[in-house]
């Protein structure tokens, strides 16, 4: 196992350290050694009555999943792969911007880490990227059963204590490790809890007050702005640079028409030529 195991305890107890025992007992982690899907188990929790901020952690994954259901690849033992139990008490048209505030807690918590790492970036919608290579992904997803209050999970997978050799030969050109950049192992319940510290920092507040600040910071850290992309969406594609990211954190398109189109959501945004 890379640089330990996770362990639920060293969690709380970093957590703790970091906010204090009152904030940090809004999260509850739970470490298994192996699942099919740490968001399946999280929303399964959350249908039995699991309290929000619980958090579903694994060694590895049988069926980890991405966006469009792509699969997930993570030796054992050596990443982080968990599911973030939540239950807003705002209208669901603020839950969009849900996975933007993940990616910054994730990059805040990398930058306070690792003071010397390259700047990560975001690539919209839900990848998070360093020196031009994805380290994590970001998957949201939400249910309502059984009459309950609809609860959604943010699962992020991150590429923590792996060598460029271990990953499947078509992703070492577009993929990388956070030990690829350190050039040492990495403790992740030190990381994981850094990472929901700077989650504790921008939820809730962050659907229920002004998204401007956020939104500025989305665009500082976008690595798709200025970028000819094309963007593949319910069976459509639409070609055009990455122009700038709305006021809810969707993403503008000028067009070579010259038109500006709003996009919500994506199947896939493919980048064509780099700035």
């Amino acid at each position: 196992m890379h640089g330990g195991a996770l362990d639920a305890l060293a969690i709380r107890s970093a957590l703790t350290d970091r906010l204090g025992p009152r904030l940090a007992g809004r999260f509850e982690p739970r470490v298994l050694a192996v699942t099919c899907s740490t968001n399946d188990d999280a929303l399964a929790l959350g249908h039995g009555g699991a309290s929000e901020g619980t958090v579903v952690l694994a060694e590895h994954q049988t069926a980890g999943r991405g966006r469009r259901g792509d699969a997930w690849v993570s030796p054992p033992g050596t990443n982080l792969l968990f599911s973030l139990l939540l239950q807003p008490t705002v209208g669901l048209a603020t839950w969009t911007r849900l996975p933007h505030l993940a990616g910054l807690a994730v990059c805040r918590a990398l930058e306070s880490q690792f003071p010397a790492l390259t700047e990560p970036h975001l690539k919209w919608p839900n990848d998070l990227y360093l020196d031009d290579r994805k380290l994590a992904g970001i998957l949201v997803e939400s249910r309502s059963t059984g009459g309950r209050p609809p609860c959604a999970v943010v699962g992020i997978g991150l590429n923590v204590n792996g060598l460029p050799a271990e990953f499947p030969e078509d992703l070492r050109p577009i993929a990388t490790t956070l030990r690829e950049h350190t050039g040492h192992l990495i403790d992740r319940n030190t990381l994981v809890a850094a990472i929901l510290a700077e989650w504790a920092a921008l939820y809730p507040t962050g659907l229920c007050s002004d998204f401007a600040p956020v939104r500025d910071e989305l665009r500082r850290r976008s690595w798709l702005i200025g970028r000819e992309i094309v963007v593949l969406a319910n069976g459509n594609e639409l070609a055009g640079r990455a122009h700038d990211i709305g006021p809810e954190g969707e993403l503008h398109l000028l067009t070579p028409g010259g038109a500006i189109e709003t996009i919500r959501s994506a199947d896939r945004v493919i980048w064509r030529t780099v700035r």
